[in-house]
């Protein structure tokens, strides 16, 4: 999880696309990690997207906040916000509200959510396709498979049928 861009905190995924959207390629960045329980510091250098994707100024960022409304709102509900993992397997918790069903069946931030009933998930619009497709099927509950701690475990959890 990153939390520092040049000695800057970063709050959450869409400061952290700003702050990096506005830098020019090339330009060299100190990175503050929180990686495997720990805090790493790395120097990277801002690369460019492949010329088939949109600008990452504008259009990125149009896109993203097109998409993350009914996302948010989804997870919300369930209580909990996510990031795509570094390693493209899951996502990664990135909060997760103190009274919410998430957290009373122990999802904590730094966790991975790896496939919800048993479908892998690699971003949150993933999460509410399976999510959608459990509620047209009747359903009350989803399984989540969570990763922590080089341990897998499974939790249901309530899906709003509304």
């Amino acid at each position: 999880m990153i939390t520092a861009v040049n000695g800057d905190t970063i709050k959450g995924p869409r400061e952290l696309a700003r702050k990096i959207a506005l830098m020019r390629p090339g330009t060299s960045v100190d990175v503050a990690l929180w990686r495997d329980g720990k805090a790493e510091s790395v120097k990277l250098e801002v690369g460019t997207l492949p010329a088939d994707t949109k600008d990452a100024s504008a259009g990125a960022e149009q896109q993203q906040e097109e998409q993350q409304p009914s996302s948010e709102k989804a997870l919300a509900d369930l209580g909990v916000t996510v990031t795509p993992s570094e390693d493209g397997k899951g996502v990664t918790i990135s909060s997760g509200g103190s009274d919410s069903d998430a957290s009373d069946r122990g999802l904590k931030e730094g966790q991975k959510i790896v496939s919800v009933n048993n479908q892998e998930v690699k971003s949150a619009d993933d999460i509410l396709k399976v999510i959608e497709a459990a509620k047209k099927d009747g359903r009350t509950k989803a399984l989540f498979q969570i990763e922590a701690d080089n341990a897998s475990r499974f939790v249901a959890l309530p899906i709003s049928q509304g």
